[in-house]
């Protein structure tokens, strides 16, 4: 068994070839790759392979899954040119998604051709409705949870002006069924460092002027947040933190914000909130609502020449973790993500064979009831074969209804992501949900 220092150093290593894998399809330069000692597309999917197979993926599956359909959204010609690694990668989730041994082949030409799917989509297709289109064909064979299928979107395209400077503006938004409480420590930067493939634990900043204080509500402190990317990259970077949430065990909401203190030699804009609230009207009514957002500008060169750098590494992996937790064996379905999509329909499916056997009986049960009309010494009642007739008519039309539910059930669970993130009105706090950039 693996020491969580070992762990750490796995996830860290792991998330370098998520991060490999997406800043090749975000065309960053090979120079810049090579100088944040990122690998090539086809090494970084036989490296993930390797730890899906082996049941050592310390990142969320999510995480990879991300990776692979912004490939073939922004470079669907990748997927063929790394056939090979592609199709290791997807067995590998496959099998650990518990296909059966026979069904593993079928399974992985499904993911292949939902991917290549999304391949060839319009230009202008969004991050999120990439997402719905691969989630729609995947659900089954890879066992989607219900919290992987309303997977976090990042959109990175606004530009947010700070002073003399234009800075990136970062939103990422979801619904979970997790309640603001159980989210409580995605707001809480103190606790970062536990999941982060970036986070080192934050230290105070004793800086003049440096505030630490609690209130009735929360806490405000001054902190300094180390970041590691790869290549020697070290962001040492002093924020002030507020924390608040409502009161009492079960609060409806909880808030953080943060705001840079002084630029470093690295980052000359860096501030944003993470919001947890429950959702008390619309279709998300009872979910909790996540916000992330952020604006970010580096000076440090190569990570200014990654403009979707956010969307591609620590912003992500931050709200991913929010949305299926920390993993030991990230290549399997997550354990707190819900019920998965399969087990869904072989609960409907279920539910309709039993309908079905209910539906025999009854006939049956009427048949036998109308057969003794013509047999025996007593003679055919008419009346009794009329209300005979009737309900046979009866038992048929309640057995189509169900059918119908049954059917709808199905379409119902195939479909429900798209219905959610496809609604465009006004959120519980009056802002108008969008996606439209890099996911």
């Amino acid at each position: 068994r693996r020491t969580e220092k070992q762990r750490v150093a796995q996830r860290r290593i792991q998330a370098s070839e998520v991060a490999a894998l997406n800043a090749f399809t975000a065309n960053l330069r090979e120079d810049a790759r090579a100088g944040l000692r990122l690998r090539g597309p086809d090494e970084a999917m036989r490296t993930l392979a390797g730890a899906v197979e082996d049941g050592t993926l310390r990142v969320p599956r999510l995480s990879l899954l991300d990776s692979l359909v912004k490939l073939a959204r922004r470079r669907g010609e990748a997927l063929r040119a790394n056939d090979a690694a592609l199709n290791a990668l997807l067995t590998a989730l496959v099998e650990r998604a518990a296909v059966p041994g026979t069904d593993v082949d079928a399974s992985v030409s499904t993911v292949r051709g939902a991917l290549e799917a999304v391949s060839r989509l319009p230009e202008a297709t969004s991050a999120g409705e990439a997402w719905q289109v691969f989630a729609g064909q995947t659900a089954v064979p890879l066992r989607l949870t219900q919290a992987e299928i309303d997977k976090p979107q990042c959109n990175d395209t606004e530009v947010v002006v700070k002073g003399s400077y234009q800075a990136v503006g970062v939103t990422v938004e979801f619904h979970t069924d997790a309640t603001p409480g159980d989210l409580r420590h995605f707001c809480d930067p103190t606790r970062w460092h536990e999941c982060s493939s970036y986070q080192h634990e934050m230290t105070l900043w004793d800086g003049p002027g440096a505030v630490n204080e609690d209130g009735p509500s929360g806490w405000r402190r001054d902190l300094v947040e180390t970041v590691d990317f790869w290549g020697g990259k070290r962001l040492v970077t002093p924020l002030r933190f507020t924390h608040t949430r409502e009161a009492g065990t079960d609060p409806d909401w909880v808030h953080l914000d943060y705001v840079l203190l002084a630029e470093t030699p690295e980052i000359a804009v860096d501030e944003g909130a993470l919001d947890l609230r429950r959702v008390t009207s619309g279709t998300q009514q009872g979910r909790t609502r996540v916000s992330a957002k952020k604006a970010i500008l580096f000076k440090e060169p190569v990570l200014a020449s990654w403009p979707t750098i956010a969307c591609d590494t620590f912003w992500t992996d931050l709200v991913i973790a929010a949305a299926v937790g920390c993993p030991d064996d990230g290549g399997a379905p997550p354990n707190g993500g819900g019920t998965t999509m399969a087990d869904k329909l072989e609960k409907v499916i279920e539910e309709a064979a039993k309908a079905t056997q209910e539906s025999v009986d009854a006939y049956a049960k009427l048949a036998k009831e109308a057969a003794t009309q013509f047999t025996g010494d007593a003679p055919a009642d008419a009346g009794t074969w009329m209300q005979l007739t009737a309900r046979t008519y009866a038992q048929a039309a309640a057995d189509t209804a169900r059918a119908w539910n049954t059917y709808n059930e199905v379409l119902k669970s195939l479909a429900k992501a798209a219905d959610d993130t496809q609604d465009s009105g006004p959120t519980d706090s009056g802002q108008t949900d969008s996606d439209d950039g890099d996911d």
